[in-house]
């Protein structure tokens, strides 16, 4: 008879706000997709505290609310200086574009409460955190509460409590994902509770302990080989994304629009942390791991602008009077991101794990950033037009 694999154990796993907030709500990111799956396949049982819950809605309306104010003020600065678009049939409808925030705010709660559905999510209540708990905490400096601003970190010595007592109604474990150094602080103390980072630390751990060690090391050692390609990706799809300029340079402002990017150059990549979120084994013999990684990108980019520190700006005429310096220079500086990097595998005669194919390294999958800011304490100026003030000074 042949011996059967001893069925893994439901892990519990409970979630702060924090980590929406690092995935931007997103559920479709490949790391809450997999926090989905697992759900649904009863490997894991999810978490969230009724503190947690209010947070994530409160600050669901606020960034309707946000998004709402940011579009109304580029929108009313578009209309003035494209005017024209006024005398175009076709992109006549750009001038009346609107945004909703009641609309919005509701989409996004019908995008959580999905979430919350399809992941089986299961809502902790902090009814039955003992009040005086929370105050001994307060009074003792006990984590989550510190020196200082102490008051604020009440709702998350709550939530922390209800998870607590959780785990130890039913004398488990429970993995806490949280990204906050408060959180960190707290559940360390607490025997029946495991700090993870990130989804993707904890969706690494479960992989494995699920498949043999062996295959995971050979998963990495693949990756490593393939560093050197994935690396040209990365730097290829880094210097076509959006960047801008700060608008404030030294002591003066520079000419709005006068900002040019010529040329950004990758002079390096480096790996600063990789985890192994997903093995997808359905088929055996064609296996394919998906790979996070965080990587620190150094890179220089080539700005000039026009300077407005000897110029004056006359609002009846909108534009500047007086005189303009060009000014030209190098920006160097770096840049944090995510990548998903997705390899497809093969098995040879011997049924060993072997590379077959990259099949993708995609730079920022979930737009985290979209724009990468050159900043001005990073310029060095290399060229500037002759000051013609400064003559007349001498």
């Amino acid at each position: 008879m042949e011996t059967q694999a001893l069925k893994q154990p439901t892990r519990l796993v409970a979630l702060d706000t924090e980590i929406f907030n690092k995935a931007k709500f997103n559920y479709q990111s490949t790391s809450f997709r997999q926090l989905t799956k697992l759900a649904k396949d009863k490997k894991i049982a999810l978490y969230l505290t009724t503190i947690n819950q209010q947070e994530i809605l409160s600050q669901l309306e606020k960034y309707s609310n946000e998004s709402v104010l940011a579009l109304k003020s580029l929108h009313k600065d578009f209309r003035k200086k494209a005017f024209i678009i006024h005398n175009s049939n076709r992109y006549r409808h750009l001038l009346n574009l609107r945004l909703n925030e009641q609309d919005l705010y509701k989409e996004l709660i019908e995008q959580y409460n999905n979430f919350i559905k399809e992941a089986e999510v299961n809502i902790l209540s902090v009814d039955t955190v003992p009040v005086e708990d929370i105050f001994n905490k307060y009074f003792n400096f006990t984590p989550p509460f510190k020196h200082g601003e102490k008051k604020y970190e009440f709702p998350d010595a709550f939530a922390i409590a209800a998870i607590e007592i959780k785990a130890k109604s039913e004398d488990r474990i429970i993995y806490v994902i949280s990204g906050d150094k408060d959180w960190k602080d707290a559940v360390c103390l607490n025997e029946n509770l495991i700090y993870q980072e990130n989804i993707d630390e904890f969706l690494e751990e479960i992989i494995t302990i699920e498949k043999e060690s062996e295959e995971i090391d050979l998963c990495n050692e693949i990756l490593e080989d393939n560093l050197p390609k994935i690396e040209a990706i990365i730097s290829n799809n880094f210097i076509i994304k959006e960047f801008s300029f700060s608008s404030y340079f030294d002591n003066g402002l520079f000419e709005p629009g006068s900002e040019n990017i010529d040329f950004v150059e990758v002079d390096a990549i480096e790996v600063i942390e990789k985890y192994i979120v997903d093995i997808d084994d359905e088929d055996a013999e064609n296996p394919v791991v998906t790979f996070e990684l965080i990587v620190k990108v150094s890179y220089a980019a080539d700005v000039s602008f026009n300077s407005t520190e000897n110029a004056v700006w006359v609002g009846e005429d909108e534009t500047y009077y007086g005189d303009l310096r060009h000014i030209e220079g190098k920006v160097q500086q770096q840049s944090i991101l995510p990548v998903e990097v997705i390899i497809q595998l093969s098995r040879d005669k011997s049924y060993n794990l072997q590379f077959n194919s990259l099949h993708e390294a995609i730079l920022d999958p979930n737009n985290t950033v979209p724009t990468i800011e050159l900043k001005s304490d990073n310029f060095e100026v290399s060229y500037e037009d002759d000051d013609p003030y400064l003559e007349e000074y001498e």
